[in-house]
């Protein structure tokens, strides 16, 4: 299966959040995992406003 993943999706497997667990179980799961370019910049402006708070 093929996945892609929006960012908040994305943050969803490194902070914990409801569906987290959702999350990375579809990802054990699949065999390809895709999302943007635009969201590795977008994670981590979703991490630093995580971490501010």
């Amino acid at each position: 299966m093929v996945i892609y993943l929006d960012t908040s999706s994305l943050v969803k497997l490194y902070v914990e959040e409801e569906d987290s667990s959702k999350v990375a179980d579809l990802v054990r799961s699949s065999k390809v995992i895709a999302t943007s370019l635009i969201a590795y910049a977008e994670a981590r402006s979703a991490f630093a406003r995580r971490y501010r708070e």
